[in-house]
């Protein structure tokens, strides 16, 4: 055995017995926590319960939880019902509660994190809406089991009457695919409306070229494999009160001149079609920031209000003659 494989062998040994002292240690009933800024890893832990920018989030790979207060400084770890009442014993101390009984729940993409989000949460809060930007384990699992977990979380939410969706990229299939089927929430909570930013809700053909690269394999895992236009079609389409912001540069070159088509770099404006869309409008812009731009920040907080993105003077962007059905 080679000097490399021996130390290769061991790095793995010591990775496989730290994971069991902490599926051990998780298992105890109140684990000791030292409150520690989090140092990453946003793609092992998932949210699964949010209350006034508190979150419990899972580890999709030990299947430990723990408790980030609105500094994402850990305040528990351990089992999930430990998580579940040292949050409940801050809620008390604290007096905890929602900013609002109507929730804007923020999904990002692939790979991305909820920075994906960080202009607009901030306006969002500004104008008193509650609001929970989710994290989720987005290259771990499948489209369905992020459906999953996002429906557990919107099950888990304390006075929460009505929700709204603002989901960018793959976070759009997300919510398509939880509400491709009746949830047992919606007997308490109803759906206000629904924004898709460039949502690839025909499939990806980049991701159609890429999928057999062991690179991108790896990088973007399960739900990597599962954007390309063969799978996302079998996904029933929105049925809720729904708009779009599709990125492009209005002619048929688009940002990306690899990819044939208006595109934003990444997604070809005609990827992002789905039937029954209110209002749809066009932002010059790379996939990665379309949204935090201003224009998508300032039309997003529009449609939430009125079911509307623009009218003839609020934006100086055009409008798409990509139709809304």
């Amino acid at each position: 055995m080679s000097e490399f494989m021996r130390w290769l062998a061991v790095g793995l040994i010591g990775l496989v017995l730290v994971a069991g002292s902490i599926v051990g240690v998780a298992n105890a009933k109140r684990p000791i926590n030292i409150p520690s800024k989090t140092l990453g890893g946003k793609q092992l832990w998932s949210d699964v319960h949010h209350l006034a920018g508190w979150r419990i989030q899972r580890n999709v790979w030990t299947d430990h939880y723990r408790l980030l207060d609105p500094g994402n400084v850990r305040r528990a770890w351990g089992g999930r019902i430990h998580c579940r009442e040292v949050l409940d014993d801050r809620r008390n101390l604290d007096r905890l509660q929602q900013r609002s009984d109507h929730l804007v729940i923020l999904m990002h993409g692939i790979g991305r994190s909820t920075g994906t989000f960080s202009n607009l949460a901030e306006r969002l809060k500004d104008q008193g809406h509650a609001v929970a930007n989710v994290s989720y384990a987005s290259t771990r699992l499948r489209i369905e089991d992020h459906a999953e977990t996002l429906s557990g979380l919107i099950e888990n939410l304390d006075g929460i009457k009505t929700v709204s969706f603002v989901a960018h990229s793959m976070g759009g299939l997300v919510v398509r695919q939880m509400l491709s089927t009746p949830q047992r929430w919606q007997e308490r909570i109803t759906i206000h409306r629904i924004v898709q930013i460039a949502p690839p809700n025909q499939g990806s053909v980049v991701a159609k070229r890429l999928r057999n690269v062991w690179l991108y394999k790896w990088l973007y895992g399960s739900a990597g494999q599962q954007l390309v236009p063969e799978h996302v079609r079998t996904i029933a389409p929105l049925r809720e009160e729904f708009g779009m912001i599709i990125g492009g540069t209005g002619n048929d070159r688009g940002i990306n001149p690899w990819i044939t088509g208006d595109n934003d770099g990444t997604v070809r404006v005609s990827e992002t079609d789905q039937p029954g869309a209110r209002d749809v409008i066009r932002v010059n812009s790379f996939h990665v920031n379309i949204s935090n731009h201003p224009v998508s920040v300032r039309a997003t907080l529009r449609f939430l209000k009125t079911g509307k993105f623009a009218n003839s003077t609020s934006l100086t962007e055009e409008k798409s003659d990509h139709h809304a059905g």
